[in-house]
């Protein structure tokens, strides 16, 4: 396993390596182009899949610096390299939104916003089980969070904050996520994963700006509506993990112990299936939020209790 992965690793250096000497010709460029994206994808995957250490990071960072600055060169690409380009914009921008959600990791937000531009919702739904402009929605909730976090009383919003808030909880309330129908027997999956994290991201909002807690009787209507789609997720899927952690460390109570052994059970179907090492990390995570809350009560109950955690950046896609 550490030779074959030395080895791309090192295949990677020589292809960017040729692409900096600019001794590559235009019409050899997107090829070369395209190994460097498609070995990062599968080093990014295998680092994901082996432990979820922070590794992972490094080469989805480089992904998207190297996505961003070659943005200009996508029309001179062939249809397949085009799709490449796209897939990779959509995988990279996909766990770097949803890993700025876990608590421990800063999203990239600026770039994230320049490569949304060229992803199509195709792509993005197929990838993601949800739209681009719900990536894109959760993303502002993130970049709203990271800037009122610096307030002495951080949940006095300013009237312009405020306005962004009320703005982004209008559009997730009225969001209609069209699955087409070329996704086949898929559509239907992909309509529940779809609901399931858009109703995610409501309770995101409600936690990472209102910082509201578990008990409050919006997150408590939000988190039934999740935990009732909940077992229709297919485990075909590989994107329900990301509702699955929303919900279990900002939605489930204390004293909802068959909330817990549902997403539990889920999880656990979920590992088994896919055999991703973000998935135990994810549990982990979970158990250590609901020992927290069980333990420690009277302290804040929001997306709050998931910062400071030293689980590292999780990938979430």
């Amino acid at each position: 396993m550490w030779l074959h992965r030395a080895r791309a690793l090192s295949l990677l250096r020589t292809h960017i390596n040729q692409l900096a000497s600019e001794r590559t010709q235009q019409a050899d460029w997107g090829d070369s182009a395209g190994q460097v994206i498609a070995s990062t994808v599968m080093m990014t995957f295998f680092e994901i899949s082996r432990d979820c250490s922070d590794s992972w990071t490094m080469h989805a960072d480089f992904a998207r610096n190297f996505l961003s600055s070659h943005l200009r060169k996508v029309d001179s690409l062939s249809a397949e390299q085009e799709t490449l380009f796209k897939f990779a914009a959509t995988y990279f921008v996909s766990h770097d939104v949803l890993a700025g959600t876990g608590g421990t990791c800063m999203e990239a937000a600026q770039m994230n916003n320049e490569l949304c531009e060229s992803m199509d919702n195709l792509s993005v739904m197929a990838i993601t089980g949800c739209s681009r402009d719900l990536l894109s929605l959760i993303s502002e909730i993130t970049q709203i969070g990271s800037s009122v976090e610096s307030y002495i009383h951080p949940r006095i919003l300013s009237a312009t904050i405020q306005q962004r808030r009320d703005n982004i909880d209008s559009r997730l309330h009225g969001l209609r996520q069209e699955v087409p129908e070329e996704f086949g027997s898929f559509q239907s999956e992909l309509v529940i994963v779809s609901e399931v994290k858009r109703l995610a991201a409501i309770l995101y909002l409600y936690s990472r700006i209102d910082g509201s807690g578990p008990h409050e009787p919006h997150v408590v209507r939000v988190t039934h509506q999740i935990m009732a789609l909940i077992p229709q997720i297919s485990l075909r899927t590989h994107t329900g993990l990301w509702p699955l952690f929303i919900v279990a460390t900002l939605g489930i109570r204390s004293e909802c112990d068959e909330d817990r052994k549902l997403l539990l059970s889920h999880l656990t179907a979920l590992q088994e299936t896919r055999q991703l090492a973000n998935v135990k990390k994810a549990r982990r995570i979970i158990e250590g939020v609901w020992k927290a809350r069980d333990l420690r009560p009277d302290e804040p109950q929001g997306w709050a209790i998931l910062q400071g955690r030293r689980h590292g950046p999780i990938s979430l896609a």
